[in-house]
């Protein structure tokens, strides 16, 4: 009874892997970017717009011009209003501190 030493495959070194082999590994190199990519296309949140419920109100946003102070801003949101319960309401969202450029947030 004769043994082959060498006739498993995985013993081969010189044999050549065929056009077939790289095309197939190809197609599931580009498909598993392309699930990846769309993966994180899908979970970001960038497809669509989603939609407010009802009842809840989408926060209104200003961004702060130097010189501009939370009691010049409640001001100009409620010139008629009670302007002390609007810095009161602007510091409760932002703190009590704003910088130029900053982007505060307006009941």
């Amino acid at each position: 009874m004769a043994i082959a030493l060498h006739s498993h495959p995985s013993f081969r070194t010189s044999a050549r892997r065929s056009y077939a082999t790289y095309f197939r590994r190809r197609v599931v190199l580009v498909a598993a970017v392309a699930c990846v990519l769309g993966g994180a296309f899908f979970t970001s949140g960038a497809v669509a717009e989603k939609s407010t419920p009802e009842g809840i109100s989408i926060p209104h946003t200003l961004v702060v011009a130097p010189g501009e102070t939370l009691w010049g801003i409640a001001h100009r949101l409620v010139p008629n209003g009670n302007v002390t319960a609007m810095v009161d309401e602007l510091v409760y969202l932002n703190g009590d501190q704003i910088f130029p450029g900053q982007v505060i947030r307006i009941p």
